[in-house]
């Protein structure tokens, strides 16, 4: 197993939007780690997330 180095998380309010934010940091050299996390947010109005988290 490589050693993580760094860590973050991509967030979007679509799936298809995670997937292209996902794809982009492929490019850039990170990993996904796991799989897509959903998470509701309630505030004012009730908001989707969806979560990746990437390594380096």
């Amino acid at each position: 197993m490589n050693q993580i180095n760094e860590y973050k998380i991509v967030s979007a309010e679509s799936l298809k939007e995670l997937e292209e934010m996902v794809n982009k940091e492929i490019r850039l050299s990170w990993q996904p780690l796991g799989g897509v996390s959903p998470c509701i947010v309630q505030s004012k109005d009730t908001i989707i997330l969806f979560l990746q988290a990437m390594t380096k």
